[in-house]
């Protein structure tokens, strides 16, 4: 499983090394003006999409068939898929955390000040990205695509336009009882994460190479 999780990141050192030096801008950008807030968005949107670069790779160069020569089992080479994706969230929140601190301590605000978004936004982004594998992992890279795509856009009109139909998300969460809904919301986020890694699994298992 390492040697694949090593494979992943070699592949993809150079998208790696152009996030990175986006994300720098984010963040000073962000710092100019009181919004590193952002950098997190940027940083969970990049680390979600880019496993989806990953199959890509692999489909063009036909890796999934040397892979299965070596002696490593299917579900190793999905473990070093979801390693790949915690890592770079984990990597993502930890320089989002940094430059919100920063920004923070440049403008005088609270230091915690927007680290719940931070934390929230991160968790949002390995459920999209234990989706999206599980899309990939059925559909394969190209026809995955669509779906990735909508996943990301619909939830985003919806954000759109639910003011418009009155409902003021903002306040739903400022009258949420934190002590009930973030309990309930790191059980769903973790509950999709599992469904997402048995399905593929069993995907993989039954995929025919």
């Amino acid at each position: 499983m390492t040697g694949i999780l090593l494979t992943d990141f070699y592949m993809m050192r150079k998208q790696l090394a152009l996030g990175a030096g986006i994300a720098v801008v984010y963040l000073v950008i962000g710092i100019a003006n009181h919004s590193a807030w952002s950098l997190v968005t940027f940083l969970m949107i990049f680390a979600a999409i880019l496993p989806m670069n990953i199959f890509y790779y692999n489909d063009q160069c036909q890796w999934d068939l040397y892979v299965n020569t070596l002696p490593v089992r299917r579900k190793d080479y999905v473990n070093a898929k979801f390693a790949f994706v915690f890592l770079l969230v984990l990597a993502a929140l930890i320089f989002g955390l940094v430059g919100i601190s920063l920004d923070n301590l440049i403008h005088s605000a609270p230091l915690l000040e927007n680290v719940d978004y931070a934390l929230i936004t991160s968790t949002g982004g390995l459920v999209y990205a234990s989706v999206f594998l599980a899309l990939i992992m059925k559909m394969g890279s190209e026809r995955a695509r669509i779906f990735m795509i909508a996943l990301i856009f619909i939830p985003a009109i919806a954000v759109l336009t639910l003011p418009k139909m009155g409902i003021d998300l903002g306040h739903l969460l400022e009258i949420a009882d934190p002590h009930i809904f973030i309990p309930l919301g790191a059980a769903a986020a973790f509950a999709v994460i599992l469904i997402a890694y048995l399905f593929c699994l069993k995907f993989y298992k039954q995929k025919e190479l």
